[in-house]
Formats: structure tokens, C-alpha cells, sequence
């Protein structure tokens, strides 16, 4: 039985397959001189230049929204935000909120709330959802 990788949709278990698939989608083939088929998505050279001119466009808007995010997050003190209250607070898509909150986590400007245990705490979104909530780190 085959493994299908997650990001480039081959055999996970295929010798060689971490050399050839980095975990990005289409990463390895938009590489210079890469030479291995086009992903089973589409991906065209028309598609990929109109991906390309749209990360390109929304660029100088990550750096705004993450400041946006992490402004919020401070402005919240120890109660903390979860993703659901920042998009509603900041009135920004979840596809823009995550990552920005996501680079935050990784630089360490933030982090899960955890309670005197060490447990993570959360609230209930819009969704009546348990989501994680975040503070200034």
C-alpha cells in the first residue's frame, strides 16, 4: 500500500522522497533548474505566476498585520486572545490572522496561556469552539 506525502502527493515511502519533497507545496519544482513534473494541482506557469504576483502584493500587508496581531494580543494583558477574538477584534480572515499569529509563535513575541498545572487554556469561539488562548510572551 502506497503513503501519499501530504505536500507533493507521492509515495512518502519512496526512496529518496525527503530529498526530492521539502514539505512545501510546490516548493522543489519552483526551484531554479528543478526538472520533476508539476504537481497534480494545476500548477501551470500561468497559475504559478498569478500566485507568485499574489504573494508578491500581500508582502509589505504581513508585516502591518502581524504588528496589528501582536499589538492586540499586548493590549490584551494576561487574558489573552484566541484566533477567533483577534480576527472579530481586528476584523481580519482567518487565512491572514493564523499566520501572522504563527510567525509571532515562532519569533517568541507570544504563547499558549497555560494555567498552574501547565495545561493550555481556552475559550469558547463564536463556534462554541474550544480554542487555545494566546499572550505577549
Amino acid at each position: 500500500m502506497i503513503r501519499l506525502c501530504l505536500f507533493c502527493g507521492q509515495d512518502a515511502d519512496e526512496r529518496g522522497h525527503g530529498w526530492r519533497c521539502d514539505g512545501r507545496q510546490g516548493a522543489i519544482e519552483a526551484a531554479e533548474g528543478a526538472r520533476l513534473p508539476r504537481l497534480a494541482s494545476g500548477l501551470t506557469e500561468a497559475t504559478y505566476a498569478a500566485s507568485r504576483a499574489a504573494a508578491d502584493s500581500i508582502e509589505d500587508a504581513r508585516g502591518t498585520q502581524r504588528r496589528l496581531v501582536l499589538a492586540a494580543i499586548r493590549a490584551a494583558g494576561p487574558a489573552g486572545l484566541t484566533d477567533d477574538e483577534l480576527q472579530e477584534l481586528l476584523e481580519l480572515d482567518g487565512s491572514s490572522e493564523r499566520p501572522r499569529r504563527w510567525e509571532l509563535w515562532k519569533l517568541e513575541a507570544i504563547a499558549v496561556k497555560v494555567d498552574g498545572e501547565g495545561h493550555p487554556v481556552k475559550r469558547l469561539t463564536r463556534t462554541q469552539r474550544r480554542a487555545v488562548v494566546w499572550v505577549a510572551a
